[in-house]
């Protein structure tokens, strides 16, 4: 069963502020390896683990954040206008790199706002075309 997003934020949020705690305790350490050159190496650790730490974090919040359900719809439309109009559900996980049920849910998202309709060919309802096309 998937975790709420929600958790996903709160742990990389969580990681943020130990990757952040990281940073300053590393720098302090990296000012008192002045005069004590053992605490060099340590200083050096806590930087780069706090900064890997910190980049993953933030790359991971901004992952979060494209795949938020408006988000997810603004893509589908920019990709059927790039497309002439008529996109597919395979087109779209190709293209956004999301599952197939997150496209399906937002193909049918914008089905239920009129943006687009969907079209039945012989198969599964797969595709969805602008709905002022006819």
């Amino acid at each position: 069963m998937p975790r709420e997003p929600r958790f996903h934020v709160l742990r990389a949020i969580a990681l943020i502020v130990i990757a952040a705690g990281l940073l300053f305790v590393g720098l302090a350490f990296l000012i008192v390896a002045a005069k004590h050159p053992a605490d060099f190496i340590p200083a050096v650790v806590m930087l780069i683990i706090g900064g890997v730490l910190l980049v993953w974090a933030v790359r991971k919040v901004g992952a979060l954040g494209a795949a938020a359900p408006a988000n997810i719809d603004t893509s589908v439309g920019e990709l059927a206008a790039r497309s002439g109009g008529e996109i597919t559900i395979a087109e779209v996980v190709g293209a956004t790199w999301h599952r197939r049920a997150r496209a399906r849910e937002s193909l049918a998202r914008l089905t239920q706002h009129g943006v687009c309709r969907e079209d039945l060919r012989g198969a599964p309802p797969t595709s969805c075309s602008p709905a002022s096309s006819k």
